[in-house]
């Protein structure tokens, strides 16, 4: 899913949101980019939905 928020999420160019399910230890989290804008979240939610 394209993000169509760039600034809200922080990203400097275009992005994309995938679906992967895995763990990550938090010590490898070198920073939060930003927060997803509410149509992008509203996006990614319904698709979420549909792939779970």
């Amino acid at each position: 899913m394209p993000i169509q928020d760039l600034a809200a999420a922080a990203l400097p160019t275009n992005s994309t949101v995938r679906w992967k399910l895995f763990t990550l230890d938090a010590s490898l989290v070198v920073r939060r980019a930003g927060e997803l804008g509410e149509p992008d979240a509203a996006s990614c939610r319904q698709g979420q939905q549909i792939a779970f």
